[in-house]
């Protein structure tokens, strides 16, 4: 039952018959909109939480300064000095994402807290002015009697009486939307604290808090997803199999060999299998410009030139464009491999340079640049010879068969589902919330209405991925060859034309189905 849907049937009874209705009958309907509940819970208890969120992130921006004057004074020449250098700098990391985490949810509660206490009043004035109709037709009740007969209601009154009712379902509505956005911001920076979840066999904190610091770009390698895969992986392994992956961790160059190797394991690798990606990788371990451009290269973009995560700008020179799905007609192959792609770093590998575990596309050996051309013309062919055959296994390239190919590396079962109205692209928010939280991509299918030049009117369909999200809202890759970002509103409404379009309403505006990780 949808928020306040109790108030909305009683107005509509209201309107439709505040003709001919009686004391008797608009008391029965008052009283039943008297019944429900107004919005639960305490302003000033959640004011006093966000307080507290205040008086912590204030605590962790004096952290922050002290230890951004640290750096500066460690002049050391050494070993241990780089790695001084590095615990500083995760330890800032994570004293900033800290600071922003707690200023974030302040701001939450805090709008929440001033948002309820002005629905909770609202309520009470519909209320109250319910019981003073109510006390009105006790005294028409009483005249009525005295007088042997019914005495019709005033059209006024029973238009007062929907008026209140209307309130209270706009604060119903309203206040269902607002917990939900404060629920979102909460949501999104609980998934900053996962630090501790870096507990290799030797449990070195200070080696968790440099690793969960390490990124590509602005993004960390590994997320809390990988990491919880990662923890069952390892509590899955023989006792030399822990120390075999203790002894890979410790011969890592830098935090980000390492951290691509947690990336690995968490993608549900062997230690054998991981072992192998890494002796590729090895060899470019202090270069964490070459195992970002070469194990998670920027998709945001089609304009190479402009973002250094991608492979190499000579595509720009040449007018190809890497991430863009080109002559091939299925968009669910294309968007599917770059999904994988981004959160499984061997088959990135494959794609950028041939090592590692072979891409689907590698059993088809002729035309595939040689091992070791890591050129971008070489890893535009082998994406797009991914695009093409990276499904024969299937026998059809079909959404739902597809996205098993997202099952190994997530450590989920990929389920779609269908998104008929509004209500139920509301209801898929959450999901697809925790997802692109925790790292994982989501695939969707979208659709539009056109009439061609017969006619006829058509509706075509393509599918894209969520990568990414910033407050309330989501970064969609095409296989088109470009990222646009979109409000969760326009989700909702089906006005994300812009991902297929220049117009929110034009092109293929309206989500039809999502397929989310179980």
């Amino acid at each position: 039952m949808s928020a306040g849907s109790e108030f909305k049937s009683i107005m509509d009874q209201l309107l439709a018959n505040y003709k001919s209705m009686t004391a008797s009958e608009l008391e029965g309907y008052l009283v039943e909109a008297l019944k429900p509940s107004g919005p639960p819970g305490s302003p000033s208890s959640i004011a006093s939480q966000a307080q507290v969120y205040q008086n912590v992130q204030k605590n962790c921006s004096s952290a922050l300064q002290a230890l951004q004057g640290i750096g500066p004074h460690l002049i050391w020449q050494s070993f241990g000095a780089d790695k001084a250098q590095q615990v500083i700098a995760g330890l800032i990391f994570e004293a900033g994402l800290a600071s922003q985490a707690f200023g974030a949810a302040n701001t939450a509660l805090t709008n929440w807290a001033d948002w309820l206490s002005q629905a909770q009043q609202n309520d009470a004035a519909a209320c109250q002015g319910m019981n003073e109709l109510l006390a009105d037709l006790a005294a028409q009740q009483a005249q009525s009697a005295e007088e042997a007969h019914p005495i019709p209601v005033g059209m006024t009154t029973v238009l007062s009486a929907a008026g209140f009712c209307s309130d209270r379902l706009s604060v119903a509505q309203q206040t269902v939307a607002a917990a939900a956005e404060a629920a979102s911001i909460l949501g999104e920076f609980t998934e900053m604290a996962w630090a501790h979840q870096i507990a290799g066999p030797s449990g070195d904190p200070l080696a968790a808090v440099v690793t969960a610091a390490t990124g590509g770009g602005n993004s960390a390698i590994v997320n809390p997803a990988v990491l919880a895969r990662a923890a069952q992986q390892l509590e899955n392994m023989t006792p030399a199999e822990q120390k075999s992956f203790d002894a890979l961790l410790a011969d890592c160059k830098s935090p980000a060999e390492a951290a691509y190797v947690w990336k690995a394991l968490g993608a549900g690798y062997t230690v054998s299998q991981v072992q192998a990606f890494d002796a590729a990788i090895h060899p470019h371990g202090g270069d964490d410009k070459w195992l970002n451009t070469h194990l998670m290269p920027d998709i945001t973009n089609d304009t190479l030139a402009t973002y250094d995560g991608k492979v190499d700008p000579q595509l720009d020179t040449i007018g190809l464009d890497i991430y863009d799905q080109g002559e091939v007609g299925d968009c669910v192959a294309a968007s599917t491999v770059v999904a994988r792609a981004s959160v499984d770093p061997v088959y990135m590998l494959g794609l950028t340079t041939g090592y590692g575990l072979p891409a689907p596309s590698d059993k088809r050996s002729n035309g595939m640049p040689p091992v070791g051309d890591d050129s971008a013309p070489a890893f535009y062919d082998r994406l797009q010879q991914a695009y093409a055959g990276g499904f024969d296994q299937y026998g059809t390239d079909s959404s739902s068969q597809a996205v098993a190919l997202l099952d190994q590396p997530t450590g989920k079962v990929y389920v779609p589902t269908s998104l008929g109205s509004a209500a139920d692209r509301q209801a898929a928010i959450p999901q697809i919330e925790a997802a692109v939280n925790s790292g994982q991509p989501v695939p969707i299918d979208i659709y539009g209405t056109s009439t061609n030049a017969q006619g006829q009117v058509e509706e075509p369909a393509h599918q894209v991925v969520i990568i990414g999200r910033a407050g309330a809202a989501l970064e969609i890759y095409n296989p088109w060859g470009s990222t646009t970002w979109v409000s969760e509103k326009d989700f909702v409404d089906g006005t994300m034309g812009d991902v297929t379009s220049n117009s929110p309403e034009g092109g293929m505006p309206i989500p039809y189905e999502v397929i989310t990780p179980q």
